[in-house]
């Protein structure tokens, strides 16, 4: 870039600027040819001075009622001067930054990549919050990666970090009602597109290596948050301990790039490949290999301990220090032998035993031959659907045991020591040779299901044609390679039925007499155009499901396990999903089913009310450990109907201003549910979560029904009136109305929790069932909806453990990280935090309740005069941490208490357990030890000193001179 100075061109004067701007008046397209040939960039600053940059046009609204931008020819100047004036452009640009029209903002973001790193730091800020808020879709990515450029070259890491969090930082992305999505990859928002993640991440992580290991922590951490987010990982926060599993071997078959990896989810395979490069680049530049894989290893994620093991796997490639090492720990740890991690190991096997110390690769050889180390019972137990009428026989568990090894070796293949080697070939014996071992899932390239060639005309038929087709389809009984099929027709149908769905509803009738797989497609199809907030008539379809239902009554049920034929059941499932389409959940705003369909809807589900699906058997097979009882619910027939029926009794009350008071269906729906109703009418915990679910909304839409029913919820079977609260508490945000609702059950969940009886949770959440407790009545407590000295809120905070309390107070402060307060909650929360504070003064281990203070420091919203002597508080407890999280928060709060300043960072410095944990906390260090020193205190200075030479001795060699640095400057 160009210095300010040093141009070339002639200065215009004020008189002829003047005289310009006169001519020029508000004629646009004056303007626009003015500002189109003006190349001299000394006329930024004599404009500027007269105005004529102030008036950043507003968007508009057009005769159609569509956002418009005006053409600012003045800003599209400006962004071609900045490189040139770069001072004189930058406090226009900043005073520009408010506006709302978003070619505006492109202007801004990119002026703001042309300029030097030193000016583009004054509006990085202002173009993270452009991305934080509305993902900039018009902003080019590369201009993104040019700040950063210049941000990094001129020494300007902290924004450049800044800028790279709201760019690329996976955010939790929510509705138009504002609360957070479902799980999946639509649950992850980023501040640029998608499409263009991976390569824009992949620039910025080359100009962020310089950062090293600070730059691979903020890769980690993004990719551990996108898990949370899309793939449904507890929080990162849990200190269990244990690892997940997160199948990550599914969505992202092989680290590397490989054929088997797919290209659908360009924010989850950017962040890997970020992380697997960076990495790469750091260890070619000489961090150590501990330093670049130990977190990776530590983290609870398997899919960070793959992109580890691939890193051991390089390191050990090149012969780096530590390598052989590292490489044996894993060699050593049978549970990287686990399908979690099959691809990775396999090719680190290969790679590290041929190299491996003798005792290290027999070792190795002992655990796989000899493994699995379950046992014949744990074996028995994993084996057990395969024998549901005998005992598991010994040779099944045997031959189970031969499987395990056969998969473990025959993916690794070569480059085994001889016993592995022998092993593999006698397995290959019995079993065969098994291709792909080392991929869990490996996907055969091909195409998917087709449709007979004449079903490409079907947008050109009549719907009455369109039947006639698919009564007289039907699939070759020789199946043909790619050949046509039934899944190919209904594909096609499928999409013939979104394109023209007000014919296809108004038509549903004629489909009756068709295949139910037909069916089965035409609900899902308005399902999605349902979800999509399409409107269309839903009498026809409605009446179709009703006929369908009564072709086999409740009472007649009997045969397989869902007690119907497999394509009648999958008609019900969809059914019943079209239905909770059409009456979706509270706060939504798209069309609801037409009321003059309701009484159909009611004959629905009377009869899928008494659906036998789940069966005990099936709760018991698929619920448990391996999902929820809510997750569960969502899946079968039975909790489905009563959904519906929940969701049309809310409708039909005349509460929900979508709906409309229809007092014969409102009881109908209301009898339906009532016939299901306790855990002494129905035992099912799929059930029971349903009616935890739809507890507040049946409550608030049909208040006396309801109440009079609480009992049969919440006093009987332990089980299920653990999932209806668990499910309550975990479904609704806090409210009064809620809390009054269940206030005279809430005293005996409370005993049950504090007394750590077993409880069976009907949602799993990132929150537990005490913290789920804790947050509502602290939350209504700082909300103002309940007093401090409310019963239940002593009680909560008496009985329940510390562990508990600390994570509902700090998750507390973590709500105030993404959500400005109002001063009265402030005071609130403030109260509430001294409350406790108070509580457990002089208590060493009740002490520990204050040990996630550092949320309410990093949150922002409280002012360091109060947060500074808490801190110092709480950073005394046993088990404080946040000290990776609040080194920015410390070093601008010691601008007005030094004293408190430092004796929290040096707490917090000698606490922490190596730099890496450390490492806010000493890149924010300086600025706290330069005020320190600042400080006409003898003690303090000395303190100061020599926490500076202790620094010094521990490899932080430019501490002094940043210190001094600071201090020159002030």
């Amino acid at each position: 870039m160009r210095a300010d100075d040093d141009l070339g061109y002639e200065a215009p004067t004020k008189q002829q600027v003047a005289d310009a701007l006169l001519v020029l008046g508000a004629d646009e397209q004056h303007r626009r040819l003015f500002y189109q040939g003006l190349q001299n960039p000394l006329w930024v600053e004599p404009l500027d001075k007269l105005g004529a940059f102030d008036d950043v046009p507003a968007p508009f609204e057009d005769a159609e009622g569509n956002l418009r931008s005006k053409v600012w020819s003045e800003g599209e100047y400006l962004v071609r001067m900045a490189e040139f004036v770069p001072s004189k452009v930058t406090p226009i640009l900043v005073r520009m930054a408010t506006t709302e029209d978003p070619f505006a903002r492109r202007m801004v973001v990119s002026a703001t990549a042309r300029l030097d790193g030193e000016n583009a730091a004054k509006l990085s800020k202002i173009v993270g919050e452009y991305l934080s808020t509305d993902r900039s879709r018009l902003v080019p990515p590369q201009e993104i990666v040019r700040i950063m450029e210049a941000l990094m070259t001129d020494g300007k890491w902290k924004q450049a970090l800044h800028l790279a969090s709201c760019a690329f930082g996976p955010r939790e992305a929510t509705g138009t009602d504002g609360k957070a999505v479902g799980f999946g990859e639509g649950r992850v928002v980023v501040g640029i597109d998608d499409f263009a993640y991976s390569e824009t991440l992949a620039s910025v992580s080359i100009a962020m290596a310089p950062l090293g290991a600070r730059w691979l922590a903020e890769l980690q951490r993004w990719l551990q948050r996108y898990q949370v987010l899309a793939r449904g990982l507890e929080a990162a926060g849990d200190d269990s301990g244990a690892v997940e599993t997160d199948r990550s071997y599914v969505w992202r078959p092989s680290i590397t790039a490989h054929e088997q990896n797919n290209h659908f989810d360009d924010v989850g395979n950017g962040l890997v490949d970020a992380l697997r490069d960076a990495a790469i680049r750091a260890l070619a530049d000489g961090l150590p290999v501990v330093d670049v894989v130990r977190p990776l290893m530590e983290s609870r994620q398997p899919l960070l301990r793959r992109v580890g093991i691939h890193l051991i796997t390089v390191a050990v490639g090149l012969g780096l220090d530590s390598a052989q090492s590292l490489a044996a720990d894993v060699l050593g740890d049978e549970q990287y032998l686990d399908v979690d991690y099959r691809h990775e190991y396999a090719e680190f096997a290969r790679r590290v035993l041929p190299v491996a110390a003798s005792d290290v690769a027999a070792a190795w050889t002992r655990t796989v031959l000899d493994g699995p180390t379950a046992t014949d019972d744990e074996i028995r137990g994993w084996l057990s659907w395969r024998f549901p009428e005998t005992d598991v026989p010994q040779e099944a568990v045997d031959e189970r045991r031969r499987v395990w090894q056969m998969r473990i070796l025959s993916s690794i293949a070569t480059d085994m020591p001889e016993a592995a080697v022998a092993r593999l070939t006698d397995l290959q014996a019995e079993f065969g040779e098994w291709e792909h071992t080392d991929f869990p899932r490996f996907v055969s390239s091909g195409v998917g299901e087709k449709a007979p060639g004449e079903v490409d005309d079907i947008a050109s038929w009549s719907l009455p044609e369109v039947v006639a087709f698919l009564r007289s389809w039907s699939e070759p009984v020789e199946r043909v390679f790619h050949g046509p099929t039934y899944g190919g027709v209904t594909f096609a149908l499928m999409q013939d039925v979104k394109a023209r769905p007000i014919e296809y509803a108004k038509a549903a009738g004629i489909f009756a007499d068709t295949d139910l797989r037909y069916i089965a497609a035409l609900f899902n199809a308005f399902r999605e155009i349902a979800d999509s907030g399409a409107e269309f008539p839903w009498a026809s379809l409605v009446r179709l499901g009703a006929s369908l239902v009564e072709m086999q009554p409740a009472e007649a049920i009997d045969g397989d396990i869902h007690g119907r034929g497999s394509d009648l059941a999958s008609v019900h499932d969809s059914l019943l999903s079209m239905l909770l389409g059409g009456l979706s959940a509270g706060g939504d705003t798209k069309p609801v089913v037409d009321v003059d369909a309701w009484p159909d809807v009611v004959r629905i589900v009377s009869a899928l009310s008494l659906d036998p699906d789940p069966t005990p058997e099936h709760e018991a097979e698929y619920g448990g450990s391996n999902m929820d009882p809510l997750t569960l619910s969502m899946n079968t027939v039975r909790p489905n109907a009563l959904r519906v029926a929940a969701r049309l009794a809310r409708f039909s009350s005349g509460m929900d201003e979508r709906g409309t008071s229809v007092p014969e269906v409102n009881k109908a729906a209301l009898d339906v549910l009532d016939g299901r109703l306790g855990s002494e009418r129905d035992s099912s915990l799929t059930v029971a979560a349903v009616y935890g679910e739809a507890l507040s909304s049946l409550a608030w839409s049909n208040s006396a029904w309801t109440r009079e029913r609480l009992a049969r919820l919440f006093e009987g079977d332990g089980d299920y009136t653990s999932v209806v609260m668990s499910t309550v508490l975990a479904a609704y945000t806090p409210s009064a109305f809620l809390l009054d609702l269940l206030r005279p059950w809430l005293a005996q969940w409370l005993d049950r929790l504090a007394n750590d009886e077993p409880v069976k949770v009907g949602y799993e959440s990132h929150r537990s069932a005490t913290e789920s407790l804790g947050d509502h009545l602290t939350l209504l407590a700082a909300r103002g909806e309940i007093e401090l000295d409310d019963t239940l809120l002593l009680a909560y905070y008496a009985r329940v453990d510390v562990a508990a309390r600390s994570t509902v107070l700090g998750h507390l402060g973590w709500m105030l990280l993404h959500e400005k307060a109002p001063e009265e909650f402030l005071a609130r929360a403030r109260a509430i935090w001294d409350w406790r504070a108070n509580a457990v003064e002089g208590s060493e281990d009740q002490s520990r309740e204050l040990s996630g203070f550092y949320w309410w420091v990093r949150c922002g919203q409280f002012s360091p005069t109060w947060w500074m002597p808490r801190l110092v508080v709480a950073s005394q407890v046993p088990g404080f941490d946040g000290r990776g999280m609040i080194g920015e928060q410390i070093a601008e709060a010691a601008q007005a208490d030094p004293r408190a300043a430092f004796g929290v960072l040096a707490a917090l410095l000698k606490s922490g357990e190596g730099d890496f944990e450390r490492y806010d906390l000493i890149e924010n260090a300086p600025a706290v030890l330069a005020a320190a020193l600042d400080v006409d205190d003898v003690d303090l200075t000395a303190r100061a000193e020599a926490l500076l030479n202790d620094l010094g001795r521990a490899g932080h060699l430019t501490m002094l001179q940043r210190v001094n640095e600071l201090r020159a400057r002030g």
